[in-house]
């Protein structure tokens, strides 16, 4: 990369290279590969190599074309001031960049700025690194300060609520199709011929006698016309005993019309029986038992891809790779612990996770923790439920012949 050419001997001036990469151009420019001529970006730079001036470097001194800066100066003229004791007030570290980047407990642009569990967190959380607030299971919010919408009471409102609708457009409870149906079999009745008399009787036409009748209302709408059997009672149809009867009377001398009306005796069965049988129809079945496999290929001790910082403090930094295996919802989490200032010694690490997590830890490689060597430990969670991947560590460690305890509070890995 930065050659150009059959022969692989053409470039740009400026050009840099160093373990990190390669630039052209010292980085401030584009090269053009017609002419081999750098073409700088906006700023005070030397024309030919698009490096910066000597007068750019307001705090630092330049060096192949690169601004060095002096202590507690940063950005790329050295231009930001950024001391971890005074900016960021000795809770933090200064980025490459001189923004504060906050350790665990803190947060702010300075870093002055305590976060905790009962006053940032609503109580209803943990603070990580850079003072924000990763929630308990039902909330929700930058700070915790709102609960997750159930909707569960929605669900079976709108299940009560068809359930009504049916109930009063059924054929039975609709009076003008009641009217209806009694008057065309009146009708069928007075033209049936009569051998006894010349004058036509009266007609009796008897409704919903008692073997059609059910144990209770709740069946009269939650059944079809032609059920022998209750879906929600299982009570067969016309198995209640009537223990009054009432006659109303419609019509005259050539036109009688009865409806008997049977009141039920035993248990009532209320609405709110109902209402709970409801809710258990919608309720989900129980999850079978899962299981962490064996003999899973782990992560090596050394993979570095994809590595991410989940938790700091002035002692020690939690860094992690994940790996996710085919079989759904398993992971394995490499956890690797640096000490940020001297060697540390009889470090242990223990690992806790919510209920719906199942996890295995591995030993772990080493007790003693140098800025050359981290320790590590390996991790398999299986996910019972489709939740987050999260886990909460604690430890111990010596420092400077001082015990150390270390917490970090709940992270959420994914």
């Amino acid at each position: 990369m930065g050659y150009y050419g059959q022969g692989c001997d053409k470039s740009c001036p400026g050009l840099v290279e160093d373990a990190s990469g390669t630039v052209e151009c010292n980085g401030n420019g584009l090269c053009n590969v017609t002419t081999f001529k750098c073409e700088c970006n906006e700023g005070d730079f030397v024309p030919e190599t698009c490096a910066p001036k000597q007068s750019s470097c307001e705090h630092g001194s330049l060096e192949d074309g690169l601004c060095i800066c002096d202590t507690d100066y940063y950005g790329d003229r050295c231009s930001v001031h950024c001391s971890w004791q005074e900016e960021c007030h000795k809770h933090g570290i200064c980025s490459k960049s001189g923004q504060c980047e906050c350790v665990y407990g803190f947060s702010g642009t300075k870093c002055d700025t305590e976060c905790n569990r009962a006053s940032t967190c609503h109580g209803h959380g943990d603070c990580v690194g850079g003072g924000y607030c990763v929630c308990d299971a039902g909330y929700e919010g930058e700070y915790c300060e709102k609960k997750e919408a159930d909707y569960s009471m929605v669900v079976l409102l709108f299940v009560v609520a068809n359930v009504v609708v049916a109930f009063l457009c059924a054929p039975q409870f609709n009076p003008d199709q009641l009217a209806a149906r009694r008057k065309h079999e009146a009708g069928q009745s007075l033209l049936q011929p009569s051998t006894a008399s010349s004058a036509m009787p009266a007609v009796k036409v008897t409704v919903n006698s008692p073997q059609d009748k059910w144990v209770c209302p709740a069946c009269a709408f939650s059944n079809p016309a032609s059920a022998k059997k209750c879906v929600v009672c299982n009570s067969e149809r016309g198995a209640t005993k009537k223990k009054e009867e009432k006659e109303d009377i419609f019509g005259d001398d050539e036109e009688e019309v009865s409806i008997k009306r049977t009141r039920k005796g035993g248990q009532k069965t209320g609405r709110s029986s109902r209402a709970k049988e409801v809710k258990a129809a919608v309720e989900e079945p129980k999850k079978e038992d899962a299981a962490i496999p064996a003999n899973l290929e782990l992560l090596p001790v050394d993979a570095k891809e994809g590595e991410k910082e989940v938790f700091s403090n002035e002692s020690i930094r939690i860094a992690i790779v994940m790996k996710k295996f085919d079989t759904p919802n398993l992971f394995n989490v490499l956890c690797r612990f640096y000490t940020l200032g001297d060697q540390i010694t009889d470090f242990s690490a223990t690992f806790s996770a919510p209920k719906y997590i199942m996890m295995n830890s591995y030993p772990l490689s080493s007790s003693t923790i140098t800025a050359d060597a981290p320790a590590t430990q390996q991790l398999v969670c299986l996910l019972t439920e489709e939740k987050e991947l999260k886990v909460r560590i604690s430890g111990l460690f010596m420092l400077d012949g001082k015990q150390v305890s270390l917490q970090t509070g709940s992270i959420t890995i994914m």
